[in-house]
């Protein structure tokens, strides 16, 4: 198994095709046999959504795993296009006002995706529109030659 390779796919202006190239590259990286997980950072949920899930219907979600309720292997769901998902949903908005206080809180990300980490070859991250907390946890390196 190898280490997965991480990509945040960051910009604080909304309309500029983040999701799009997310949900693209994945695709073409699937398509050449590489196994790829995508992680939705969006509260508008708007790859979940293109990657054919229906955010109101999603039961676990990154908001889920953020908060350690429950390990990102639970949540992560295939996808009709190749790559894995870790869905977003609505309540994602709320995340960062309970992590606020949690000690060690820019981690959260990278040690939530530690567990699945060896079963992918490319991790994808699409981050919301904005300058917020959870995009800066997808900024944040296991080791400095990570990205």
């Amino acid at each position: 198994m190898t280490d997965a390779r991480t990509i945040a796919v960051a910009n604080q202006k909304g309309g500029v095709a983040k999701t799009t190239t997310v949900a693209s590259l994945a695709a073409a990286l699937a398509e050449l046999g590489q196994r790829v997980l995508v992680v939705d950072l969006d509260p508008q949920a708007c790859l979940t959504f293109s990657l054919g899930l229906d955010p109101e219907t999603v039961e676990l979600s990154v908001h889920d795993v953020l908060l350690g309720r429950v390990a990102a292997s639970m949540a992560i769901q295939s996808t009709v296009d190749g790559p894995d998902l870790l869905p977003a949903t609505i309540e994602l908005a709320g995340c960062e006002a309970m992590l606020l206080t949690r000690t060690g809180r820019e981690y959260t990300l990278r040690l939530a995706l530690e567990e699945v980490r060896p079963s992918y070859d490319v991790i994808l991250l699409d981050c919301a529109p904005s300058t917020t907390t959870t995009t800066s946890y997808a900024s944040i390196r296991r080791r400095p030659w990570d990205y």
